[in-house]
């Protein structure tokens, strides 16, 4: 397992630098913001930073964001299914399970 901690780190900082954790992704290039876009952290940090941080709420601004995070979560549940759907298939086929 020793040899799986570096590319683990490498993505832990990559996603921290794409996802505002480190700085506001303004400051980033164009090309490289809009990657920062994709991931879900952005919008977690988003969330809680509009919550915690602000004494009026955008209510616009928090139904986006959870709007966001609603959509991440049903292509996680699918994409979740149809692999391990996949998975049982090829464990089936290859006689590993019953």
């Amino acid at each position: 397992m020793e040899g799986r901690e570096p590319p683990e780190w490498s993505l832990t900082i990559i996603s921290g630098l794409f996802s505002r954790v480190y700085f506001p992704i303004t400051l980033l290039p164009e090309n490289l913001r809009n990657i920062s876009y994709i991931l879900l952290q952005t919008y977690v940090l988003m969330l809680i930073r509009e919550i915690m941080m602000k004494k009026v709420y955008n209510i616009q601004k928090i139904s986006f964001i959870f709007q966001c995070l609603i959509f991440y979560s049903i292509i996680a549940l699918l994409l979740g299914v149809i692999l391990f759907r996949s998975a049982l298939r090829k464990m089936r086929k290859e006689s590993l399970i019953d």
